[in-house]
Parts: C-alpha cells; structure tokens; sequence
C-alpha cells in the first residue's frame, strides 16, 4: 500500500473526488519516486473560487492504493560457451515490482526450436550470473531468464543462445586405402581422408613392411600435406610390400588403415612368354630288380628370348623307378621368371626273374678275343679252352675300363654248364700286374679246386679263377658273378691257393647293381656279397680272384634221408625301434595310430605288450629297413628304468621259417669280431634266452618270436637297469645251417642323461629359447633333428620357453602331448610368421610337444630342480633277483593337468585342442578334471569358461589329497554355439588350456584348426598331381569341400593351374570361416605330408 502526500486542505466549499488505482493501472506505474498525483476537486453552488489540477490546493488529507507488481523484464541477457560441456549466463537485475527480488528463474532449449525446458525454477539469490555445466561438445543451447519476487516471476527475458566447441581427437582410421605397381621401382598409394577428430589434419605418417610377415617401418613420419596420395619409389624389382598410412592432426596419430588393404607389388616382366620343355613320350621298360629299373632320358627346353634353358626333372634321370607308374614333372624357368613345365611317365613292368642270354655278339676264336673298349656289346661266347682270355684295347697299363654299355662273358664247359660275368657300363679294372688282359676260368671245375683253402670238416663243390694265378683285381663297379646250381652251397673266395679261404657272409640285400654298389662300396663295408636267384649262387664283387662253394658238416643239414644240403642264412630286413611310455589318461590306441598303418609292424606284439605292459602304456616309434650291413637310425634315449622294445624282421623264404638264433650285441666298437662283443641279448629255438651282460645295463628282458606272412619276427622288450653307454646296435642271426647273418644299426640309443648330454658342466637356465626353421615345414626335418631348433631343452622351475617362428612363410600350432596319442593340454600357442609364444613351466617333468600342423616335428623341454639335474628320472633301482626275471618299478604316471569330456546323449566325448564338436542335442554338459601332482600345497584349481561372445564363469574345484578334481557342470548356462576355451589355474599359474569349438550338427564351416578339411585339400591336390585325377575332378571335390570360386581359384594359382581355363559353378561368398581358407593356402606347399605317409604305407606291400 502506498500512501499518498499530504496536501494543503481544500476550502470548505471543495469536494475532493477520490479514484482507486486498477491492479493494471499499478502494475503500469514504473516510477513511483516522481509519481504526480492528479486530481479534480468541485465545488458547491457557494464555491467563489476555482482550483484547477495544477494549483496548490490545500486539503486537510488525501489517501490513494496503489498495489505491489511482478519485477520487470530481465534485460542485457548474454550467454557465453566457455568449454566443450560450460556456458556462462549473464544479465541485468530488473525493476523489482515494489517487491524484494528474491532468485531467478532459468530456462534452456535444445535443440533450437525444441522447445524450452526449466533446468532452474528458482536461484534462491540475487546474483545475475549463472554456469550451465555438464553439456555436450559442439551443440547449440537457447537459454533465457526470469525475475522472481513475492508477487510472482517476471517476464522472460529474450532469448541468448550459444554453442559448445567440439571435443579434439585424433583422427579416425584411414580407409579406402590401395597401393598400386605402376614401374619395376615404385608403387603409388592413396586413400580416403578420414574423420579429423575436430581438429585440421596436417599430414599423414606412411609405413611399409617388407618381406611380408615382417616388421613394418616408418618411410614418413609426417608428409607435412593433406594430400591424400603418395608415391613410393626406389624399391627393388619383383618384390613385395605392404604398406599402411595413419592420419595426423594437433592432437596426435590416428589408427593405422588395414594392412590387409595393402597390396604385393611384382615386377610384369617384359618376356611374358613361358619355355617350351620338350620331354620323352610315356615309356615303358622292364624292372631289372624288385626295386625296379635305372631308366635314363633326356629333356629340353627353348625360350623365345633366353633361347636354350635348363630343365630340371623330378625323378631325375638316372634314377632307380619303381614298379608301376611313376610322373615326371619337368621344369624350366627363363630369366624374365617365366616358368614352363611338362610331364610324362615311365611304367617300370613288374620283375621276373632274367633269364640268361647265351647267344653270341662276338665268339671267342684261338683262346682269345680283342674287344675295343668303346665297342657296344652284350655278350660274349667263351667255349671253355685253357688259358682262354679277353684283350681290352687299347690298354693302359694296370688299368682298363669296359665298354659303355653292359659286357657280359658267358663261359660255357663241355658238360653245358655256363658261367656269367657281368660288367656294368664304364668299369674300370685294375690291378698291380694287369695290361688290359682278362684270363678266364677253365669252367666249373669241381675236381681242379685247390685242396689246401679248405678246412678238415669242409667239401669243395665248385671253384672257378679270374685273372692270374695270385692276383686280386679290383673293379670300379660291382661284378655279377654267376656260379649255376650253387644256390644251396656256401659261398666263399681266395686270393691264391696258399691263403685260407673267406666265406662271403653278407646276403645282397637284391640282385642288381644299385643296391650292391651301396652295400659292398662303402666304408667299412665287406668287399663281396651273395644271393640266391633260383638254384644259382650269384656273387656281387668288387674284385677278381677265385671264388667257390664248399658244404661243411657244422653248416649243413640233412634234407632228406640220403642227402646233406646248406641254404643262406635268414636275410635281415629290418630292425623296428620303439620307446614304452606308461600312461594313465588314456586306453589303448585307436586304429587310426596302429603302428602297421605306417610300416612293417608285428602283430603279435599287440599281444605281447598287453601282457608286458597292461592297457595303459603309449608305444612311439618306427620301423626302419636295413639296406646294408651298416644303417644309421633315429634314435631312443634309454636312460635308467626306460622300457625299449627291438623288433627285428627277418626273412627265410627258401625252407620256411626255422630261425635257430637271433641276437643283439650292444657295441660302441667300429670291429664287427663278435668274441669281442660281450654284451648281448639273444633268442635260441626253444625259447631260450640268453644274456651277457658284464656292465649290468639289463633289467627286465623278455622275448617274444612270431613267424607271421612271409616275415619272421623276434621281438625283444627291455627295460634298462642304468643309462647304456653303447649307441651301435649288431644283430646276428641264423637258422639251421647255422651260416650267420649281420647287420648293424648304427646310433640307435642316444647315449646317456638328454641334460647331462647337452648341457655338460654349464648352468640350466632360467629362460630357454627354440627357433622354428624353414625346414620345419618338411618332413625331412624329423630325420635331421631339425624341426625345432635345439629340438630338446631344459629349464629350470619356474623358467620361461620361448617359441619363435623363423618361418616367414606359415603358421605353427605348438601344442603339448605326442602326435600318436595327441595333445595333453598342458600347453598350445599359435605362431604367425615372425611372431613368439611363450610359456612358464613351474613343475618339474618332462613336456613333449609337437606342431599340431606339421606333425612330424616334435620336441621336449625337461624342467628340472635347481638342485638336481636328473630330477625328471622317476626309476628307482632294480631290485634284486636275475637279468630276465627281475622286478623293475614302474615310473610315475603322467598326469595331464586338464581334460574335458563332452556327455551329450550319455556319451563321454574327449574334446581336444583346437577340435570342433558336433551336438545333436545341443546339450553343453561336460565333465572337467585333471591332476596337479600328490599331496598338492593349495586346496583348489580354478576354472574359466570363456564363451563365444567373451563373457566368462569361474569357480573353484577341490582337489584331493593325490592332486585330482573332478566337476561335472555347464559350459554355458544358455545355447550358444562358436568358439569356446577352459582353463585351469593353480596357484595363480595358468596350468593347462583346451580351446575349440561347439556347433549344432545342422551348422556348416571348416570347424576348428585341426579339422579334416585342410587335409582333404591336401589329398586332392596330391591325387591330381600324382595323375589320378584330371583338373576337372580336382575342381569338383574342391567344390564339394564347399569353397567358392575365388578360394578354389587362389589353390589353381599355387598349383600352377590357370583358373581362365575353368568354369566354375560356385560363386564368391561371404564365408565367415575365410581366414580359416586362407590357413589352409598357407598349408597347401605341406601336401608333402601325404606322399610321406603314403610312402611309409607303400612300404608295407615291399
């Protein structure tokens, strides 16, 4: 209520007239400081003056009402962005109305036109400023802003808007981004410019990566230019790069684009045009042997730039081919890197035996005949005259080579009897007293044999004489020597007739001369050898002299009641060397790891190794022919307490299997003297054993024999009592002519402790690391010992192994376990080219591994105690009682720290590393155990699922006091099929892993790494390239691998087939599974393994 001035009072006369103020008139009313009250006043009839509203009335009082207002408009209102999430308000306090203002209301709009909404009804203060926090970067807010007072809110005032700055990031990742050969020397590049992260990009840094697989490199750390190309020069002819390029702005580098964007630049050589290899037209020839047939040919090759290029050919010519059809493939490759290639085959007849060729190219005449030694013949005729010879000429003195083609000498005696001599191509003949001039036998002259070269309990049955009388001639290539109807009778040779004669031992492992020049020309080895070829004695020799047949009453036997006969010992044909390994996680061998599947393999000791070893035991191994007298072998390591088992294959075809005597010398000794080999294992008819064992190597010996097919076997199981200090091993063995066989398997046992051996005085260390070579990839690697590079290791507890793949052209799967029994979970780790897996080992033991891809190569680290370097020996010593019955313990069983069976339906389902499991029932219920050693220090293992879409369950399982647990449970609480892993982790160590897969068996796809269809790939491309199948069935049993056109296409262009050439009836797809292709590329130069195995099993029908 305002009350108004007090005026001078009206004269009695006035009448003051009185208005009261509507709440709008007040609300109008702005000043009220300088508020001029106006007014009228009247008067009565009696009135004799006038007042107007300008004159100063006096009147004795006057009150008016004027009523309190809402404050004005607020006015002078800004709005401020001061960072990316703050803006500040500012504005000018309005005319309060006649009332105190007590806060203000503030109102804000976003997006513009969205309308406002209150986010302060009232400050509760008078300040005229106000911070809008926690906004979004670059967005436009509207605000406005009203008074407040007793009365009500004022009016807005007008709206202030403003915008937040945009927060600064790097830039986003570079895409669009193609590298393209355009010269022998440059590759230019370009890409799309990427989100600026809301701050200018200034350049972009450019990296590049060569070989491929390597490492990548910086080549510009910034180019300073927002130009989005670049051209890469000065690089090196037909070779390839990758490249990537990242975005650079103020605040730093973006993400580096896709390296797999980048592409391989290779030199377009000029000379586009391939060599035209001319090859033979398909051949055929008989086999000269049972190996087959030495065939010779010729190939070329002409380039229409390079003119004549080399060829090369695999078999090359000059090789031993086998019986039935073998490809050649040739090559050749001009310098522009045009490669042109041809093949053929050569079909070698199966062998029969030859029969002796006796017609005349030449006849001898006058005793003698003259042959010129680059004449070509095949035979000559002797008619049996003394002193009869042949004349090389021209002769150089004490030397003499043959023909270059095969001469053969027939000696033909009065009673029909023939002699033939066999000289190979190019035979050099020499000798202390020879000029070029051969004498020849007088025949077979059983009464004329020297007397004195015999022995008392021997019969001379036949002697022939080559070259002079007490001259050894030596020739360059073995001799064929044929002495008919002496096939029963001992072979034996002289030098003169006053030197005791040598009975020839060795058996020719076949009759021909590759095989021979092998086993007779060596180091070390015997200078002749024998063979049976139907009722002949045949001698390969590497020298002249006189030869012969005797019998002996300790060798001979009685073949009927009025005849006495000898045959040739056994022939040795193998020797099968495999390690026994107790294991307990596991039952027997599935028949896809019989050994027989592989190679020559006794049956009966599937047998015998139940009743020697129970049913849980893993046997690793091979069998190993023996061409020669002397072999060397891979070897086992036989250690205290370790189970070795010798299986020797032996043939005696002519009289059945009645081998006597089998035996093994253990020796370290270059002499084969047998009186003084005194450490020896050997199996008697009868089922005797007998044993010299002075150094007290032997444990537990038994032996098994088993006549099976057309093989003999001896099978000698024995467990070591002390490391063995001989690697060589002599087997002996005869049957009852008792005319002995040898061989000798040279390195079979690795000598002594692996640790002790590699590693001597020096320290076992804390941190180990293996190279993965080039070679790992071929399966000869695993007879060099070379797949791992050092193939054993040892570290101490607790230290650290580092895989490193020096292969730049494939992947490795280093897995835990053994091949044949496969992975134990203990450890795995998938290597790319260039990259490194690592593993900690903290309990002491022995971990085998191998490469899951490439499974001929294998390893073994050995984690010992610091305190001790054989602590991974688990033996005790032999109790005592004999060498043949005494009690060995067994060692420790190996225990694998995780397993995992799958139970749908009821069925227990081993899940391996890397497999892909196939649920009808979609049902994930899986059993989990495993072991971490007796008497564990920790009561529980934790355990983690790790599902496809990467959540994770833990929980912790009990273990018992021998260290085991056990768990029934879920893998996941829902259906979810993909990629899943389970690890075990004791003590906060990681102690074992098992990734793999799980689908519904109506869901298609390769499945996990170690599924079959890398391998079915693989038997493709080896049928079509061993010429069994043509491109068109190659590319139908691709298709029906389900790959498209564009998988299907790169496996044409690594095997050399132009995809133009075919159609395909399979489009490009999206398949999910495409990394899992392109492994199986890098995989596709591995088609080696099949042949390999394939060989191994070929081996089994020779």
């Amino acid at each position: 209520m305002h009350h108004g001035r007090n005026h001078p009072p009206l004269p009695s006369s006035f009448t003051l007239s009185t208005q009261t103020l509507t709440t709008a008139q007040a609300n109008a009313i702005t000043d009220y400081t300088n508020l001029r009250l106006e007014f009228t006043a009247s008067c009565a009839s009696t009135c004799s003056t006038t007042v107007t509203k300008t004159d100063s009335v006096s009147v004795s009082w006057a009150e008016f009402e004027v009523p309190n207002a809402i404050p004005s408009q607020v006015t002078g209102f800004t709005a401020t962005a001061i960072s990316t999430s703050q803006i500040n308000l500012s504005w000018t306090a309005p005319y309060n109305g006649g009332s105190t203002i007590t806060g203000y209301k503030i109102e804000r709009e976003s997006p513009v036109g969205g309308g406002f909404s209150t986010i302060v009804a009232n400050t509760g203060s008078t300040s005229t400023t106000y911070s809008s926090v926690g906004l979004a970067d670059n967005a436009q807010y509207n605000y406005r802003v009203s008074a407040i007072n007793a009365i009500g809110t004022g009016t807005a005032s007008a709206p202030a808007n403003a915008t937040t700055p945009i927060i600064q990031t790097i830039p986003s990742q570079v895409t669009g981004f193609t590298a393209t050969a355009i010269s022998t020397s440059q590759i230019n590049l370009s890409w799309t410019a990427p989100y600026n992260g809301g701050s200018t990009i200034t350049g972009y840094k450019i990296e590049r990566e060569s070989p491929v697989g390597g490492v990548f490199s910086t080549i510009v750390a910034n180019t300073g230019s927002t130009s989005t190309t670049y051209s890469s020069v000065g690089l090196a002819d037909n070779a390839q790069y990758n490249y990537r390029v990242s975005a650079i702005n103020a605040i730093g580098t973006g993400t580096a684009s896709n390296e797999s964007a980048s592409s391989t630049f290779t030199l377009i050589p000029s000379d586009t045009t391939s060599p035209i290899v001319t090859v033979p037209a398909d051949m055929t020839v008989d086999a000269s042997s049972e190996s087959g047939s030495v065939v010779v040919f010729t190939s070329s090759a002409n380039d229409e730039t390079d003119g004549n290029v080399s060829v090369s050919c695999s078999p090359t010519s000059g090789s031993t081919f086998p019986q039935g059809i073998t490809i050649i493939s040739c090559v050749a490759s001009d310098t522009s890197g045009n490669v042109g290639t041809k093949s053929f085959t050569i079909t070698v007849s199966p062998y029969i035996l030859p029969v002796l060729e006796t017609t005349a190219h030449l006849t001898l005449s006058n005793s003698e005949v003259t042959i010129p030694t680059d004449a070509v013949i095949s035979t000559v005729l002797v008619d049996s005259n003394i002193d009869s010879k042949i004349i090389f000429s021209p002769a150089v003195s004490n030397q003499v080579t043959t023909p270059n083609t095969n001469l053969e000498i027939s000696i033909t005696e009065s009673s029909g009897s023939t002699i033939t001599i066999s000289f190979q191509p190019q035979t050099t003949i020499s000798g202390q007293q020879f000029l070029g001039i051969m004498n020849l036998p007088d025949g077979i002259i059983s009464s004329n044999c020297p007397t004195n070269i015999k022995k008392d309990d021997e019969t001379l049955q036949s002697c022939i004489e080559i070259g002079k009388k007490g001259e050894r001639l030596s020739v360059s290539n073995p001799v064929r020597i044929v002495l008919p109807d002496q096939g029963d009778y001992i072979p034996y040779y002289a030098v003169n007739d006053n030197e005791e004669r040598t009975i020839i031992t060795t058996q020719c492992i076949a009759d021909n001369p590759t095989s021979t020049s092998e086993q007779i020309g060596g180091t070390g080895q015997p200078d002749t050898c024998y063979i049976k070829v139907g009722s002949d004695m045949v001698i390969w020799s590497s020298h002249f002299t006189s030869f012969g047949t005797i019998t002996s009453s300790s060798q001979s036997v009685q073949s009927d009641s009025s005849s006495k006969s000898t045959r040739p010992p056994p022939q040795i044909n193998g020797i099968g060397l495999f390690k026994i390994l107790t294991k307990s996680d596991q039952g027997n061998m599935t028949d896809s790891q019989k050994f027989e599947d592989y190679f020559p393999y006794s049956m009966q000791s599937y047998v015998s190794d139940s009743l020697n070893y129970g049913e849980r035991f893993v046997k690793i191994g091979q069998f190993f022919p023996l061409e020669g007298y002397s072999t060397e072998i891979l070897p086992v390591i036989a250690v205290k307490g370790d189970h070795v088992q010798f299986q020797i294959r032996l043939y005696d075809q002519y009289k059945g299997f009645n081998i006597e005597h089998v035996a093994l010398y253990f020796t370290d000794m270059e002499s084969t003297d047998i009186k003084k080999l005194d450490t020896f294992v050997s199996y008697e008819k009868g089922s005797q054993v007998k044993i010299s064992d002075p150094q007290g190597i032997f444990g537990n010996v038994k032996v098994v024999a088993s006549p099976e097919f057309d093989a003999y076997w001896a099978i000698f199981d024995i467990q070591f009592a002390k490391s063995i200090s001989s690697n060589d091993i002599l087997i002996e063995t005869w049957n009852e002519s008792h005319f002995p066989a040898y061989a000798k398997t040279e390195n079979a046992i690795e000598v002594n402790d692996p640790v002790l051996k590699q590693f001597g005085d020096n320290p076992i260390l804390k941190t180990v690391e293996i190279h993965i070579p080039v070679i790992h990839t071929s399966p000869q690697c695993a007879l060099k010992k070379a797949c791992f590079d050092p193939s054993e290791s040892t570290v101490l507890k607790g230290g650290i192994v580092s895989w490193v793949n020096k292969d730049a052209s494939f992947v490795h799967a280093i897995t835990s376990g053994k091949p044949e029994s496969g992975p134990d979970n203990r450890f795995n780790g998938f290597l790319r080219p260039a990259s490194t897996y690592e593993f900690q080992f903290n309990q002491i033991g022995e971990y085998p591994y191998y490469c899951a891809i490439h499974p001929w190569s294998t390893g073994m680290i050995h984690v010992v105690d610091k305190d001790t370097q054989s602590s991974f020996d688990k033996t005790k010593d032999v109790i005592s009682g004999s060498n043949i019955s005494g009690k060995i313990t067994i060692p420790e069983l190996v225990k694998v720290p995780i397993k995992i069976e799958s139970i749908e339906s009821g069925i227990n389902t081993s899940i391996e590393v890397g497999k892909t499991i196939s649920l009808k029932t979609k049902n994930l219920s899986v059993e989990i155990s495993g072991n971490v050693g007796k008497n564990p220090k920790y009561p529980d293992v934790q355990i983690t699922i790790i599902h496809p879409d990467d959540s994770e369950d833990k929980f912790n399982v009990k273990l018992n006091d021998r260290g085991e647990y056990f768990i029934p449970t879920k893998l996941n609480s829902k259906w979810e099929s993909g990629n899943y892993e389970v690890i075990a982790t004791y003590n906060n160590v990681q102690i074992g892993n098992i990734p793999f897969k799980i689908k519904s068996t109506d869901e298609q796809g390769f499945g996990g790494i170690l599924d079959t269809t890398p391998v079915k790939i693989m038997r493709a491309i080896d049928q079509f390239e061993q010429g069994l199948i043509t491109k068109k069935s190659l590319q139908s049993n691709l298709e029906n691998l389900d790959l498209d056109e564009k998988e299907i296409n790169a496996i044409f262009f690594k095997i050399g087939i132009d995809p133009s050439e075919m159609i395909m009836s399979k489009p490009v797809q999206n398949n999910e599974n495409s990394w899992q292709f392109y492994l199986i590329l890098l995989i596709v130069p591995a088609v080696l393994v099949v042949p390999f195995y394939k060989m191994r099993k070929d081996h089994i029908k020779h």
